[in-house]
């Protein structure tokens, strides 16, 4: 399936998700250039047994499964205080996940020796406004407008007891 912005579509952890822009969906979203099967109470016979049909593909037609309940505030929950910390990995060409992995591991081990319990490795999308362009004085000093963006932070959730 294909997410309006062209990117494909695909199940993680049980939600629909745009591999290219992040966009969720609640519901499968089929491409519009892909007709949409007709309600199953329209369907009256099977189709001729000389028709042939592919297969749909798995996991991407039925509903996705409904999100983990969020547990209830209760009297544990106000012991602790959270704390979110930046992450970025500066991994040099040569270098590969490993080394990402052990700078993510030494975030946590410095975390940790301060008492902070891991919780995970959030990622945060975050829109940076553009900036409007200025014609200058007399034509002179002309700066042009940029667009706004979004980027991605990874940030590491821990907790420690209050």
């Amino acid at each position: 399936m294909e997410c309006s912005c062209g990117g494909i579509i695909t199940r993680v952890e049980g939600r629909l998700i745009c591999a290219n822009c992040g966009i969720e969906y609640g519901e499968p979203v089929i491409s519009e250039s892909v007709p949409s099967p007709p309600p199953s109470d329209l369907i009256t016979s099977p189709p001729p047994s000389d028709l042939i049909t592919s297969p749909s593909p798995p996991d991407l037609i039925t509903s996705p499964s409904p999100p983990d309940p969020v547990p209830p505030l209760n009297e544990e929950s106000d012991q602790y205080e959270f704390s979110v910390l930046p992450f970025v990995a500066n991994v040099a060409n040569n270098q590969g996940s490993a080394e990402a992995a052990a700078q993510l591991e030494s975030a946590i081990n410095s975390a940790a020796q301060e008492g902070w319990e891991y919780m995970r490795l959030e990622t945060v999308e975050t829109y940076i406004a553009g900036t409007p362009g200025s014609s200058g004085c007399l034509g002179f000093g002309e700066t042009p407008a940029t667009p706004g963006s979004i980027d991605h932070f990874k940030m590491i959730v821990v907790r420690r007891k209050k």
